[in-house]
């Protein structure tokens, strides 16, 4: 039995669409649909993208359905099987860092929650030059509506309350909390237009999952920071499990202070031989070195203002951290730089003790300095393949 679903309007647009992905992706790549409903786009794009892989998803049965049926009809090499995802899930089973995300027709046929939740899919599995297409209609301030997409938009909230048309700056602003922005609004028949949303600050590297993030930093951790013995107290709270791992989901400043809060709490709160120190990893904020060094302010007035001055302090890591007066591509920067922007909450009664304890502490910069030079670019760019091959064997 032919389970496919046949969509006019879908036939009538997919063709202008494929126009704009072929004008705006780059010949060879991996794309997600998310809600691909009967699987006409999918089909369509897979052809007139020869070099790119395809995966549609839908989290309706039926819907998938119908598109396993397109997709076995078409017996395209570069289209895959239909798979089940909603975007309210968190996180995103099975789905890892795809160069293009797109999503047609969703957001006016389902509660805004949707939306949000698009935005942070994608700030997690995009990758660094990676878009977000959307497709569809909305109402543009100091534009007059159509009046077709104000019956839409009535005919929408009759059926359902938390469906219409939505604003375009509602969309914009939550792809912003997600470190997302627009950068390009293309018209498109019928009153509708695609939307092109692009990371507003890169990320230092491939966005990984969480995990990956805490295994990757382990590694870095174990080879780096105490394997060249850059950090001649970190080997005692690492042996104890002493460190606590946590990576936040935060994409601005003003949720990465919150997380960063939360933490200071935390290890406040927690007996030091329980947690004795913090690396907080925040994959999705602050990849910008600049920006990251601005926020050490914020963090150090956290500090201050939840009453810790005195008692915990906040170090700092970046995968493209540059002390002041040098090149970046002088090799004694990596001393500070870790796989992912991390803060590192440390107690300072235990600093104390540790310096007490080491003789001649205050050689340690100069030679940590020493050890970046004679290792040499080369020596620290092999270092991070093994923190690699490390972190996948974890």
């Amino acid at each position: 039995m032919d389970k496919r679903q046949h969509s006019p309007a879908a036939e009538r647009n997919k063709q202008p669409i494929l126009e704009v992905l072929q004008r705006l992706l780059p010949p060879r790549g991996s794309a997600l649909e998310i809600a691909a409903g009967a699987g006409q786009h999918a089909v369509h794009f897979a052809a007139g993208l020869p070099g790119w892989t395809w995966q549609p998803s839908d989290p309706d049965a039926a819907a998938r359905a119908s598109i396993a049926g397109w997709v076995e009809a078409a017996g395209l090499p570069n289209l895959r099987a239909p798979i089940e995802l909603d975007v309210m899930d968190t996180p995103w089973a099975g789905i890892g860092t795809v160069d293009a995300i797109y999503c047609a027709n969703m957001l006016h046929i389902s509660p805004w929650a949707t939306c949000a939740a698009l935005m942070r899919g994608a700030a997690q599995h995009l990758s660094r030059d990676g878009l977000l297409l959307t497709y569809g209609p909305y109402f543009i301030d100091g534009q007059p509506p159509a009046e077709g997409n104000l019956a839409f938009d009535a005919d929408l909230r009759a059926r359902q309350a938390t469906w219409g048309v939505r604003q375009l700056a509602d969309v914009v602003a939550e792809a912003a909390r997600c470190g997302l922005a627009l950068r390009e609004r293309v018209a498109m028949p019928a009153n509708n237009f695609t939307l092109v949303f692009e990371r507003s600050v890169k990320p230092a590297q491939t966005i990984p999952t969480p995990e990956q993030a805490i295994a990757q930093t382990r590694a870095w951790v174990d080879r780096a920071v105490i394997g060249l013995n850059l950090c001649p107290f970190a080997k005692a709270v690492q042996s104890k499990n002493q460190i606590r791992y946590v990576v936040s989901d935060a994409t601005d400043a003003d949720r990465l202070l919150a997380a960063l809060c939360d933490e200071l709490t935390r290890l406040a709160g927690t007996p030091a031989d329980e947690i004795d120190t913090t690396l907080l990893i925040h994959p999705w904020a602050l990849g910008d070195f600049v920006d990251f060094n601005d926020f050490l302010d914020a963090a150090e007035a956290a500090v201050a203002a939840l009453g810790h001055e005195g008692v915990l302090q906040v170090a700092s890591f970046h995968p493209d951290y540059r002390f002041a007066d040098t090149e970046p591509d002088d090799v004694t920067n990596a001393t500070n730089r870790s796989p992912y922007p991390t803060l590192h909450l440390l107690r300072e009664d235990s600093v104390a003790r540790a310096v007490a304890a080491f003789p001649q502490s205050e050689t340690i910069v100069d030679s940590n300095m020493r050890t970046l030079r004679l290792l040499g670019p080369d020596g620290w760019a092999a270092l991070r393949l093994q923190c690699l091959a490390d972190a996948r064997r974890a």
